[in-house]
């Protein structure tokens, strides 16, 4: 069944793969496998944090030939339309079927701070490019902690006018908090929230500091300082995480992010009972 069927009939489990450095995929492919005998799909970021990685469209089809169903992420900061359009159809003719459309991070925040960044087209253009290919299966991304929360949410009823067929989010901690928001967002949209576990207080505070867009909450990294075994509550927190959101209206599925922590997703999975 195809992901997108996944999502119309049940409950998904994504989960993304750690990027190679250099042009040796074989270790991403060895933790594709893994996670993708638990996932459904594993997602390929595109040079996350402003860094040069492997080409997602290549990795993409390199999991398609290992019979693992990609989740192929494209970044607006790092292409103008022709070459967005170009790797969309590109995609297409691969049989790569499932896009998430980003805006992606400015290489300011990378290891080349002197790059020109593109942003030719804003995701909701990126949005209406892929959704007018044949096959594509186009989804956005979302933070519903960003501010201010209506303008946001203006701009997420255009990512789906532009025909986004899922939502995914960044990584919900304030899982009260994000059912509030789901019921001013609405909830006949595909939602795919994002669950972050984290192997220390290392990792967290990492993600809290050095990611774009990142949101750990003070109380989260406060428990996370006082535990222990840091890794072991996180995979607590992020197992009672997912089950409270699989029962939300609305909510059709997870994104596990680990940090490469790959060891972490059947242990969440199986805490949260999924």
């Amino acid at each position: 069944m195809a992901f997108r069927e996944r999502i119309e009939k049940g409950f998904v489990i994504t989960a993304e793969a750690s990027l190679p450095r250099g042009g040796d995929a074989r270790g991403f492919l060895e933790e594709a496998g893994y996670l993708s005998g638990y996932a459904d799909a594993v997602g390929v970021p595109d040079s996350p944090r402003g860094m040069a990685r492997s080409s997602p469209l290549a990795l993409s089809r390199l999991l398609l030939d290992e019979g693992i169903e990609p989740v192929m992420h494209l970044a607006c900061a790092n292409r103008n339309r022709i070459a967005l359009r170009s790797d969309l159809l590109g995609a297409a003719a691969m049989g790569i079927e499932n896009c998430l459309i980003v805006t992606g991070d400015h290489p300011l925040h990378g290891e080349e701070p002197g790059a020109k960044p593109v942003f030719d087209v804003d995701s909701v253009s990126a949005l209406e490019i892929a959704s007018s290919i044949p096959g594509l299966f186009p989804g956005c991304v979302f933070n519903p902690w960003a501010e201010p929360g209506e303008l946001h949410i203006r701009r997420l009823e255009d990512k789906l006018e532009a025909g986004a067929g899922f939502v995914m989010t960044q990584p919900v901690f304030d899982v009260e908090g994000f059912e509030g928001f789901l019921g001013d967002a609405g909830t006949d949209i595909p939602w795919i929230p994002s669950v972050m576990v984290f192997r220390s207080t290392k990792a967290a505070r990492f993600f809290r500091e050095r990611v774009p867009g990142a949101y750990v909450p003070d109380d989260v990294m406060e428990r996370l300082e006082g535990a222990e075994d840091a890794g072991a509550l996180s995979v607590e927190m992020a197992a009672e995480a997912i089950h409270e959101l699989k029962g939300m209206k609305g909510v059709r599925g997870v994104n596990l992010m680990t940090l490469g922590w790959k060891e972490a997703v059947p242990a969440v999975l199986e805490r949260a009972g999924v």
